[in-house]
Order: C-alpha cells, then sequence, then structure tokens
C-alpha cells in the first residue's frame, strides 16, 4: 500500500511539474510594476543604449541617465544610459530582469552597472502574492534560492550555531517561494494589473512616465528629513565617522550571483560595474575577486562626507535629488577613470 500511495505521490508531482511547465511555455510571462513597461521599452529600443543601470531604490531614484552621460562625456567617454532598477530588486530578482532584458541582446554594450546586494532570501510582506514577487520566480532563481539555503558561509570566524539559525531561516522560507513558483508556472499576479487597465484605460503593464523615457523617476516623498528621524540619523552618523563598515563576502552562492553577473558583461563584451551604495550599514557586502571588475564602494562616510550630508538625504537609506546629483557625477567621473586605467 505504502509503495502505491509513493508511486501515486510521485506520479502527482512528475505530471504536475509537466503541466506547469507546458503552460508556462505557452502564456506570456507574468508583468510586473515599473519593471514590465522597462522590458517592453528595451526590447523594441534597446539598442538604442550601451550602459545600463540595474538594482533597488537606491540606484532606481539615484542614479541619473542624463546627468551621467553628461560627466562622462566631459571625461571622453560616451554613453547612452539607462536605468533598469525597480524599488525593492535584490538578488536574485535582479539577475532574472538582466537576462530577460539581454537574452537575445546583439547591440554594443559599454556598461553594466551593478548594484552589489547579496541574495535575499525574505520577501517583503507588500509584495507576497503580487505580480512584482511572482515574476522572477521561474527555475533557476528557485535553484538559486534552494543552493542559497545551504550556502558556505566566507566568514571564517562563524560559530556552527549561527550557521544552523541561517540555514533554518532560509529553509522556513522555501514554502513561501515555491508558492510563487507554482503561481509564475501559472501565471497568476496579473489581475491587479489588468482590472487597473480596465479602469485607467492603459495596457496591462504600461506606464506612461517609464515608457519612452531613461527610467529614472524622481522619488515623491519629501526632500530632507526632520525631527526624531533627522536626529537619529545624525547619531548614527557621528558613530560611523569614526567606525567604518567592514567588507563581508557573506556566502559562496551570494559570491556566485556576482560572477554570474560579470559572465553576462562578458558575453556582451561590457565592462562589469558593482556599485556599493551610499548608507550607513555595519558590513558591507563586496565581490571576493575584483578581477576584471570596478568596485566603487560608497559605504563609508568619512571617505564621501558629502553623500552623506543631512543636506543631500531623503532619508537614512535615500539621497535627496540634490544627493543623486551629485553621486550621479561621482559614479560617472569613477568609471571614467577607471576606463582610462584599464581601457
Amino acid at each position: 500500500m505504502k509503495a502505491v500511495l509513493c508511486i501515486n505521490g510521485a506520479a502527482f508531482v512528475a505530471g504536475f511539474g509537466f503541466a506547469v511547465a507546458a503552460l508556462s511555455q505557452a502564456i506570456e510571462p507574468v508583468r510586473a510594476p515599473q519593471l514590465g513597461a522597462k522590458l517592453d521599452w528595451l526590447a523594441e529600443r534597446g539598442a538604442e543604449y550601451d550602459t545600463f543601470f540595474i538594482g533597488s531604490s537606491r540606484v532606481h531614484r539615484q542614479l541619473i541617465p542624463d546627468i551621467f552621460d553628461a560627466e562622462m562625456a566631459a571625461h571622453g567617454v560616451r554613453t547612452n544610459s539607462f536605468n533598469l532598477s525597480g524599488d525593492g530588486m535584490r538578488p536574485p530578482e535582479d539577475e532574472f530582469v538582466m537576462e530577460r532584458a539581454f537574452a537575445t541582446r546583439t547591440a554594443r554594450t559599454r556598461l553594466l552597472v551593478v548594484e552589489c546586494n547579496s541574495i535575499e532570501h525574505m520577501l517583503d510582506d507588500e509584495d507576497a502574492g503580487t505580480a512584482r514577487a511572482v515574476h522572477w520566480h521561474d527555475s533557476a532563481r528557485m535553484a538559486v534560492l534552494w543552493r542559497h539555503c545551504w550556502a558556505r558561509p566566507l566568514a571564517a570566524d562563524m560559530k556552527a550555531s549561527r550557521v544552523a539559525a541561517r540555514i533554518w531561516k532560509r529553509v522556513r522560507q522555501l514554502p513561501e517561494h515555491f508558492q510563487h513558483w507554482v503561481w509564475n508556472c501559472g501565471r497568476v499576479g496579473q489581475a491587479s494589473e489588468w482590472l487597473s487597465g480596465l479602469v485607467v484605460g492603459e495596457k496591462p503593464g504600461e506606464d506612461a512616465r517609464e515608457l519612452g523615457s531613461d527610467g529614472y523617476r524622481v522619488p515623491k516623498t519629501g526632500e530632507l528629513m526632520s525631527g526624531k528621524t533627522l536626529l537619529n540619523y545624525e547619531k548614527a552618523l557621528a558613530a560611523a565617522m569614526k567606525q567604518p563598515p567592514a567588507e563581508d563576502f557573506e556566502d559562496s552562492e551570494s559570491q556566485a550571483s556576482l560572477a554570474r553577473k560579470k559572465a553576462m558583461a562578458d558575453r556582451l563584451g561590457a565592462r562589469m560595474v558593482f556599485v556599493s551604495s551610499p548608507f550607513l550599514r555595519p558590513a558591507v557586502f563586496a565581490p571576493a575577486s575584483r578581477e576584471g571588475v570596478v568596485f566603487l564602494d560608497y559605504s563609508a562616510p568619512a571617505k564621501f562626507p558629502e553623500l552623506y550630508a543631512p543636506e543631500h538625504r531623503r532619508d537614512p537609506g535615500h539621497l535627496n535629488v540634490k544627493g543623486s546629483e551629485i553621486y550621479t557625477r561621482l559614479v560617472a567621473r569613477q568609471i571614467a577613470e577607471a576606463l582610462k586605467k584599464q581601457p
């Protein structure tokens, strides 16, 4: 009896897998807000751009393509850049977006400027169950998350109890990712966009503010901190000025994610630039290998005080528009200098 149940269970799992795989090939991919419009635009006009910014809101709202291109031109390097970022986007979602954007690309690519983040296993509560969370849960990303559960920590002094706790925390989150993978295979998660289209008369996923643009969007929130937020930030900044963040290589799978992005840049003939965005934290994730890449680390406030000045911050984690302009010019200058040293 047990053997029959096992055989039936295995047959069900195999049949389900074949069914969802066939369904996922027959139906258009799930479209994600912010990113869907950008991917559509690049599918039509991607050859016009040779430089791409990829990352979270710290790239989406802080690296401004027209300012970057002007600064690069002032240093003798011509670029036409596009901000292919989304709020909250980090590995492994960013890998999925890059694969979608560059899968069939043959045009010349000069630079891939990617925010240097480790793999994030936890889903944001506000994204869970939405098209934004569903769209990147393909089989390749599920394999990344599975490997990440067991990935070897690269801190030699990490205690066994902490390693076990990390594994258990990640394993506990796998069922939620599996659920999103099933929804992705069945192309679930687009109902809200479809309903919005009926109400406002736009195509599902269309965002008129980003289609036809360079992908950058000015933030809607306030430009300056105040009150308790400002006071707490100034205290944290004073402490960080004395103690810069230490480099942290996290784990083997997070480093493998960086290596896959570098391999994608190599395939496109582009220079790989990893950027550590400017915000306060005790440790900064960094590439273990710097061979063939440019790594720009803006995590130390003592080294880049203008990026941490309260008058240039929207909140503790983000620059305001003035700060973003300063930051974009700084990134462009440092990339131009790196290209001159290693053309």
